[in-house]
């Protein structure tokens, strides 16, 4: 009876490890990319609250002077996530600030901590028509821009 050995050669194991290598080479920098974006879309989902707030406010006053944290429906500047350190509303615009390290992540990311999300209102034509918004995020050029497309 013949005794046959099973197993992979050396050549097959090199190829397989060459063909993960390359599929990192892709994977690992998407994945970074991913990451930088959702903490930066953290911005979005807690200006969220801040925007109602405004809107109420400018619906109840119908002028955008004088709606900052605190006041009518806006709630404290002290909220904190992930990577939001602030949020400030001044006259209705809305301003996110990151810092990864002092948020509850806990870690820095010199990438998201550079950025700043800015949601400011636009006014209609007419009184009493309800509000736009237009996001800018700094710096734009980014892949991970937090503001729709």
């Amino acid at each position: 009876m013949k005794n046959k050995q099973m197993g992979f050669t050396l050549i097959e194991l090199m190829i397989v490890i060459a063909i993960i290598g390359i599929l990192m080479a892709y994977a690992i920098p998407a994945y970074q990319d991913y990451t930088k974006r959702t903490l930066a879309n953290e911005g979005n989902a807690m200006a969220a609250a801040y925007k109602t707030g405004v809107t109420v406010s400018y619906a109840e006053i119908d002028t955008l002077a004088g709606i900052t944290n605190s006041t009518g429906h806006i709630p404290a500047a002290d909220a904190t996530g992930l990577c939001v350190d602030t949020i400030t509303v001044t006259d209705g615009v809305i301003v996110v600030r990151y810092n990864c390290a002092l948020g509850s992540k806990g870690q820095a990311n010199t990438d998201v901590d550079a950025g700043v999300l800015t949601w400011t209102p636009i006014v209609g034509v007419t009184s009493g028509a309800s509000l736009q918004w237009a996001c800018t995020y700094v710096p734009a050029a980014v892949a991970y821009n937090p503001c729709p497309k």
